[in-house]
């Protein structure tokens, strides 16, 4: 397998206006660069995505997921589609 596309975006909560603490207009500019270098991604044909975060332990998410920010204190914002229910032996996103 080779490497088709990469991208480096800063951890999620710093990308949500409610939570940016303030710097939400400051971060417009990179909100839509992430997004395009996603869509970029997305778009290249590769057979699978990885993303790498910081967390405990490692996940596998088949297909679309749902999740939320409320860890962060965001609960009201969502990301996905509707929240379903994960295949057997996978955790659901927070």
């Amino acid at each position: 397998m080779s490497l088709v596309a990469a991208a480096v975006c800063p951890h999620p909560p710093v990308m949500i206006p409610e939570l940016a603490a303030g710097a939400a207009a400051e971060l417009a500019d990179l909100r839509a660069a992430c997004d395009g270098a996603v869509a970029h991604l997305l778009g290249s044909g590769a057979r699978r995505i990885v993303v790498v975060g910081a967390d405990t332990r490692t996940r596998e998410h088949a297909g679309a997921g749902h999740g939320s920010f409320a860890p962060w204190g965001a609960p009201g914002v969502t990301v996905g589609g509707p929240a379903a229910e994960p295949p057997p032996g996978r955790e659901p996103l927070p």
